[in-house]
């Protein structure tokens, strides 16, 4: 909201430390920690859909794995426009698989799984919890929309406190979704599709 710009994280390395060693360094550490998420997220949609719809086959893991990979690449060649298009009704669509997910799930609870004797050890709690960082890596690009809002100084701190708080409440109802409904073994022996 104080830099309202489209430039993503860079605008801010240069406002704060100018053309230099520390915004070129931090930029190549940002342009890498994409890379692995977008690898991260590409596995496991590889994962998932082998999952749904082809029995697990890890063949076809790693040709959707790939499709994913792809597809990100066709999406920014073609640019913003394009992304603009079809972003709000891919949002639709999740939502909708979300909630449809959580209706299900919370239905089908057994409480007595989510009881603190159920926990695993504290260490993999903390590790599990730590995956989280790579969920919400994808929050600062709400920030890089703030050369195209209106009034970003009003309307850029709205979309991100929505955004955070949808996203907290989806993830804890997802969470006692799985849990309440998959044993803790469950959940550690199916990682990937759990």
């Amino acid at each position: 909201a104080r830099y309202p710009s489209s430039g993503g994280i860079v605008t801010f390395l240069l406002r704060a430390f100018g053309r230099g060693h520390v915004t070129a360094i931090a930029s190549w550490l940002l342009y890498f920690a994409a890379l692995t998420v977008t690898a991260m997220v590409s596995v496991s949609f590889g994962q998932y859909g082998s999952a749904l719809f082809f029995g697990g086959s890890t063949a076809w893991a790693k040709v959707l794995t790939v499709a994913v990979v792809l597809a990100a690449t066709v999406v920014n060649i073609a640019g913003a426009g394009l992304l603009d298009r079809w972003q709000t009704w891919v949002v639709v669509v999740l939502l909708a698989v979300f909630a449809g997910f959580v209706a299900v799930t919370l239905a089908r609870t057994d409480v007595h799984l989510l009881a603190p004797a159920t926990y695993p050890p504290f260490a993999d709690i903390v590790s599990s919890v730590a995956l989280t960082f790579f969920a919400y890596l994808g929050f600062a690009v709400v920030s890089f929309t703030g050369g195209d809002l209106p009034d970003p100084g009003r309307n850029l701190p709205r979309a991100m406190y929505l955004a955070l708080g949808i996203t907290i409440t989806l993830y804890v109802l997802i969470a006692v979704g799985v849990f309440g409904t998959l044993t803790v073994q469950q959940v550690v022996d199916n990682g990937e599709t759990a």
